[in-house]
């Protein structure tokens, strides 16, 4: 038998979300259960509280086993909260199904729930591998840390990177939040925001308890791959990626020159290359970096 939760609502028992959307997690044998439970969140917005949520939530903890069905229909639904303004999420889950639950502002302070699912059935019983995976230059945009904000693990974290960059003048917030295309036209800059990046979505991924099975860096994003790895502290991490920039752009003793991403093969890019321009990187059977000068 199971002992009835006695714990009293209180005015913060329905407030389900906060800054940003909150990913609900559900699982259970059966589709038309898993429906059931769906149709019961949709339906009963005034009886859904963070309690419950994070009640039904540790069902996806349960792993199937081979001697039981365990629980192989499975769904997450992600709330969002607005506030005259559209915010575009985009959401990766190595996960079967999802429910999209939005909360929409009204008139006389009055909100709605919008509400999308997607659900699917789990046919094996193998945990498929999860890697982490960190690139290097290419990546980044301005302002690419200002939806992720919201966000106080990873807010935390750049701002734990902003204050190590300081003292050296570099104002990494800035970098990170402001749309001025011109904020990371550096190498440095482009260095240091695409590790700060990094290392505070490792901390994110950290917290919601996933374990990389392996981990793969592609040039500097080594850096963020040996932090995720422990081998580097955040501070070791920034600073390496700063020096990196710095020399990269101010030593005089490397050959200076410029890359370019080709969507050619290995070989038909060195017949066409001129003189003094090299395939440096084979990339794949279509892509290759070209360098020189």
């Amino acid at each position: 038998m199971l002992a009835p939760n006695r714990k009293e609502l209180d005015e913060n028992s329905l407030i389900i979300i906060d800054k940003i959307p909150r990913l609900i997690n559900v699982c259970a044998r059966n589709e038309e259960s898993l429906n059931q439970l769906f149709d019961f969140i949709e339906n009963n917005p005034n009886k859904i509280t963070r309690d419950f949520l994070a009640l039904i939530t540790d069902t996806m903890k349960v792993k199937p086993s081979l001697t039981s069905a365990g629980f192989p229909n499975r769904g997450f639904e992600n709330l969002k909260s607005f506030n005259k303004i559209i915010i575009r999420l985009k959401i990766i889950f190595c996960l079967l199904g999802s429910m999209i639950i939005k909360k929409i502002n009204g008139l006389n302070e009055q909100f709605r729930y919008e509400y999308k699912r997607q659900s699917s059935v789990l046919l094996g019983k193998t945990l498929k591998p999860v890697w982490f995976f960190c690139p290097g230059l290419g990546g980044q945009w301005p302002a690419m840390a200002k939806a992720l904000m919201p966000i106080d693990i990873f807010a935390n974290k750049i701002e734990e990177c902003a204050q190590i960059l300081k003292p050296l003048n570099v104002e990494l917030k800035h970098m990170l939040l402001s749309d001025d295309k011109n904020s990371i036209s550096s190498m440095t800059n482009k260095f240091t925001a695409t590790t700060s990046m990094q290392i505070a979505l490792v901390e994110v991924l950290k917290k919601l308890d996933i374990t990389p099975d392996g981990i793969i860096g592609h040039s500097f994003g080594e850096i963020a791959c040996a932090y995720a790895d422990g081998c580097l502290t955040t501070k070791e991490a920034v600073l390496i990626s700063y020096w990196r920039g710095v020399i990269t752009e101010t030593d005089n003793k490397i050959p200076k020159g410029l890359m370019a991403a080709v969507g050619l093969s290995c070989n038909e890019a060195k017949r066409m290359c001129p003189k003094g321009v090299y395939v440096v990187c084979d990339n794949s059977k279509d892509l290759v970096t070209i360098s020189g000068k």
